[in-house]
Order: structure tokens, then sequence, then C-alpha cells
């Protein structure tokens, strides 16, 4: 047995699996793979990464003004 892949535009996408779905009946088996490449957005991007990492860089200021306060004296 052979593997092909197709990328097929959302434009005949049904067309084709009409076809396909016709072969069934001669042992070809169809698999169909949903797209894991998702097209985000920057903002988007950043809130995923955000959302699900662990950074815990910053965990240890209790008073984030006056932390900025403090970085910005430094600059005097």
């Amino acid at each position: 047995m052979r593997t092909v892949k197709l990328n097929i535009k959302d434009s005949i996408y049904k067309n084709v699996m009409f076809v396909l779905e016709s072969f069934k009946e001669k042992g070809v088996q169809i698999e169909e793979v949903k797209s894991s490449n998702k097209k985000y957005k920057n903002e988007d991007s950043l809130k995923y990464f955000l959302e699900n990492s662990k950074v815990e860089v910053f965990k240890d200021i209790k008073d984030p003004v006056a932390w900025q306060k403090s970085i910005r004296n430094e600059w005097k």
C-alpha cells in the first residue's frame, strides 16, 4: 500500500472528498489530518505563550510600582 498526501484549497475540498469517498469500496483508506499550523496574530501568539509558560522571573516582586521606581532611580 502507498500513501499520498494532498494539499487542497478550501474551495474544492468538498468535491475532492466526494471523489475520494468513492474509492473506499476499492480498499482506499482516507485519513483527514487537520492542519495544526495555526496562524496567530502577534498578540495572540504572545498571549498564548504567556498563558502556557511557567516563567516565574517576577514572582518575588511584591510591589511592582516600588520596584519600577527603584529601577528608575538607578538611572539618575
